[in-house]
């Protein structure tokens, strides 16, 4: 391997050559880090531009795309490392044959960089690409949500590129390391045999089990006996955790204690297609737990995403009118003797609303307690014309006796949607986010699996099951292991949905039926796109089993 030593520029090409030939791993995984970091990208453009703190109303929109650009980072970074390991598991084989044929670790942590370089040159070029084409349609349709005036000069800010590079920098950095340490813990052979070899049980499931059902027993009883007050966020995130860990546990251990129950029940494992479904699984449970369990957290994620943004997206007009009733609210002190002069209001105010051609149709009156008297109506208008009333119609009471005070709730308003706007779309990224996380999961879970049962099918194919009995078998299979997380999701969202109620309270909105109505409706839909995208992911499961 002398030649690696010189300048022949071969271990870049092998590096290259790695990532063609293995697309069908590596496309993905590039796809899912490029739109990481366009969303990244996309963040830190409109933070950057300097457009959000010139506009009006503003600082609420711009205050949360920080919080979800900085929380976009610290999810991204653990999820695009898990991912990472379906790829370095994968190339074990090709690897450890490198060495076998002579190439000593150091060509292989050259040529891994040479790979890690590529791929960060590939996921930044499309993320600052994506970003440039689609960040004034997003730009736009944020500044719509918020209602913030949208006749503005678009600009690049170089932090916002800078930033992202700097991320998906460390992303990469966080990758190699990985890899590297993974290369050099293995001794050829080991590498060779590694990506056939089947996962390590752990010991005292039992144990884990038991914690892993307290863990989330815990989280449930915090989450469901939430109440508004100033520590919700604190428990909100403690019943979160709680369950993550729960979960993970419960998956991992859980199952394995089911499993061994199964395997103990002769009439049932000694049956030709479970003792292939419950070996196999037992073969690789601890990954295989893993990414059933990621799954499940992803798909509550999300279910409740997407029930937070669109049942805010529809209860918003209601949400708005609940708390201002009316735009303008005027009140006086009096006694009976001045309610003619009161009454009288109404025609000078309909006088000068015409003269600003603004119409008052729910102009109300009315007399309130023994000495004092209210006013209240919604002008309908123009924007300008409207705020021209406003002002005059504030001096015209103001001068009258017994003026008391006078709200405009227009400034209010515009600052409501502006929080509420910038939610929205805050949530939409994080619900595309999630949804594309869980997708990938989904599809590294079966080539990866796949490959693995590949050999294994040609051998039980070999002693006498046909196509009909391997279908049999996958299917059975996505019934027992896939269908699993998605019960889970369920059962943390029902768990969940109080302390969402109550959080959805905390920001004003305590359209409870609605939320209700909308995780009913978000569920159903939610479970036939989990049912499409896992029945396209078998496909895929099968053809490599059958090649």
């Amino acid at each position: 391997m002398a030649l690696l030593d010189g300048k022949t520029g071969l271990l870049p090409r092998l590096a290259v050559t790695s990532v063609q030939k293995n697309g069908m791993a590596y496309l993905p995984y590039i796809g899912v880090c490029t739109f990481a970091m366009f969303t990244y990208f996309v963040f830190g453009l409109i933070l950057n531009s300097g457009v959000t703190k010139t506009l009006p109303r503003a600082a609420y929109a711009t205050m949360l795309l920080m919080i979800g650009q900085i929380l976009l980072g610290l999810i991204m970074i653990p999820f695009l490392t898990y991912t990472n390991s379906y790829l370095i598991k994968g190339r074990k084989k090709e690897l450890g044959l490198y060495s076998v044929l002579g190439m000593e670790k150091k060509h292989i942590y050259r040529m891994m960089f040479y790979e890690t370089v590529l791929i960060y040159l590939l996921v930044v070029a499309g993320a600052i690409a994506l970003g440039l084409l689609f960040y004034r349609l997003l730009f736009l349709i944020l500044l719509n949500l918020a209602g913030l005036p949208v006749n503005i000069t678009f600009k690049i800010s170089r932090t916002a590129v800078a930033e992202t590079c700097a991320f998906a920098g460390i992303v990469m950095l966080i990758r190699l390391v990985i890899n590297l340490y993974q290369v050099k813990k293995s001794n050829p052979l080991d590498i060779m045999g590694e990506s056939g070899k089947g996962e390590k049980e752990l010991r005292l499931t039992g144990v884990w089990s038991v914690l892993g059902l307290f863990a989330m027993g815990y989280g449930y009883w915090i989450a469901l006996g939430a109440k508004m007050n100033k520590d919700i966020f604190t428990y909100f995130f403690v019943a979160v955790f709680l369950v993550m860990v729960g979960t993970h546990l419960l998956f991992t251990s859980g199952s394995i204690q089911m499993l061994h129950f199964l395997k103990g029940k002769p009439g049932i494992y000694y049956r030709r297609e479970n003792f292939i479904i419950i070996s196999g699984m037992l073969y690789r449970m601890k990954k295989n737990a893993a990414g059933l369990a990621n799954i499940c957290i992803f798909s509550t994620m999300v279910i409740i995403t997407v029930v937070c943004t669109v049942s805010l997206y529809l209860g918003l007009p209601g949400l708005i009118r609940s708390r201002y009733p009316f735009l303008i609210q005027a009140q006086f002190l009096g006694t009976a003797d001045s309610l003619d002069a009161f009454e009288a209001l109404h025609e000078e105010a309909e006088a000068l609303a015409a003269r600003n051609g603004v119409a008052i149709p729910d102009y109300r009156g009315y007399k309130e307690g023994p000495d004092v008297f209210r006013i209240e109506m919604n002008p309908e208008g123009e924007e300008t014309a409207v705020n021209d009333f406003s002002a005059q119609l504030e001096q015209l009471f103001a001068a009258k006796a017994g003026f008391a005070s006078y709200i405009d709730n227009g400034e209010a308003i515009l600052e409501d949607k502006s929080m509420y706007g910038g939610l929205l779309f805050v949530g939409i990224a994080f619900g595309m986010i999630f949804l594309i996380c869980l997708l990938i999961i989904m599809y590294y879970k079966q080539i990866t699996e796949g490959f693995e049962d590949r050999k294994n099918f040609e051998v039980f194919k070999n002693v006498g099951m046909d196509d009909a009995e391997v279908r049999r078998t996958i299917r059975k299979q996505i019934l027992l292991v896939f269908y699993l997380p998605l019960a889970g999701a369920f059962l943390h969202t029902m768990a969940g949905m109080h302390m969402v109620i109550i959080l959805m309270g905390s920001i004003r909105f305590y359209e409870r039926n609605l939320i209700i109505a909308t995780t009913l409706g978000i569920c159903v839909l939610f479970t036939l796109v989990y049912i499409f995208c896992y029945r396209r992911t078998a496909r895929t499961y099968y053809r490599i089993v059958r090649r």
